[in-house]
């Protein structure tokens, strides 16, 4: 019944990270964001660089999924705990027996702990689900400020040619601009 119970949880909690707006369509949305990037590099009177590295710090402020893992593996940690408080319920009682604790109670407490554990690890899941897109954001938006560096950087080059005249014994610097 536990594990039935669980995996429902489990399925519950996919469901609604599925559900959660936004997570489609991420490819496209870099593509326009990339677009944008080149227009805003072809944009010579305004620098555009502030606006893209608080983008990126934005982003980065954002809960990292790192902390879900963390409460992941702190809620098997709980459940472990609960487990052995229901298998070694007996052995438990008998050791503490002048607390007049009950081997109810010491079950009642594990079963509780499992609980806690299955809820702390469900909703890390569901965390993990929700925020795993919000990663892909950072390095998208990492990436399309680097388009941006690229693309500003190569709009104006200046060159400076050294000439050499043989006909009439002369030298000197041309300067070549690209754009």
């Amino acid at each position: 019944m536990k594990l039935i119970l669980a995996l429902l949880l489990m399925m519950a909690t996919v469901c609604l990270a599925q559900a959660v707006p936004g997570t489609h369509n991420a490819q496209s949305q870099f593509y326009r964001d990339s677009l944008k990037a080149i227009q805003n590099a072809d944009d010579t009177y305004r620098d555009y660089d502030d606006f893209y590295q608080k983008l990126v710090k934005q982003e980065e402020m954002l809960p990292t999924i790192w902390e879900n893992i963390l409460g992941c593996v702190a809620g098997f940690v709980i459940i472990g705990f609960g487990t052995y408080g229901a298998i070694n319920s007996e052995s438990i009682h008998e050791s503490y027996e002048s607390a007049a604790i009950s081997p109810r109670t010491i079950s009642s407490t594990a079963i509780a702990f499992q609980i806690i554990g299955t809820s702390i690890i469900a909703y890390n899941t569901y965390a993990i689900i929700r925020d795993a897109p919000r990663s892909k954001k950072t390095h998208n938006y990492e990436r399309i400020y680097e388009i941006y560096k690229q693309r500003r950087n190569e709009q104006i080059k200046i060159d400076f040619i050294p000439t050499f005249g043989l006909d009439n014994s002369s030298a000197g610097i041309n300067l070549l601009l690209r754009l």
